[in-house]
């Protein structure tokens, strides 16, 4: 097996017209990114809604998203909150929560919660670690057998014992 060593804080490029995407690891099941911004925000009216539930991480840097409120939030006007809720489909569209992420807050995205970036740090890079994984659980792997099948340490089973 071939190791693979690198700092997340190096090579950054200077000049970033755009976002730098890199992908560190990953398989069918999981994307691992690095993603340096640097003044980067989405495009007016773009609204990220990935199949992905995606875990980030800010490790440099400063950012503030926009998290549009779930569907399921909507429908029940808004959960807990205690000011009438708005009617029109426009106004349900609308509402959102913004965060913002300093060096070391982490936030879990589940998949389709739409969100965008509203403004990244201009005065130094922001450096993200990105997670991306499917949102099913795909259970235990079929050389386990289902939950609860395995017994204790030193349990023969009703089949085995004499």
């Amino acid at each position: 097996m071939t190791h693979f060593v690198g700092n997340l804080f190096s090579d950054i490029p200077g000049d970033l017209p755009d976002e730098c995407v890199q992908q560190l690891a990953g398989n069918p099941h999981v994307r691992i990114e690095r993603i340096v911004s640097a003044g980067h925000a989405s495009p007016p009216g773009f609204w990220y809604d990935q199949d992905e539930q995606e875990w980030v991480m800010v490790l440099q840097g400063e950012a503030k998203l926009s998290i549009q409120a779930s569907e399921a939030a909507l429908a029940d006007g808004g959960g807990a909150q205690s000011q009438p809720q708005p009617k029109s489909q426009s106004q349900l569209q609308t509402r959102h929560s913004v965060v913002v992420l300093k060096a070391g807050d982490q936030l879990l995205i589940p998949a389709h919660q739409k969100h965008r970036v509203e403004w990244t740090s201009a005065s130094e890079p922001t450096i993200w670690l990105a997670v991306f994984f499917s949102p099913e659980d795909p259970g235990p792997p079929e050389d386990l057998g289902p939950p609860g099948d395995q017994g204790q340490p030193g349990d023969l089973g009703a089949s085995d014992q004499t």
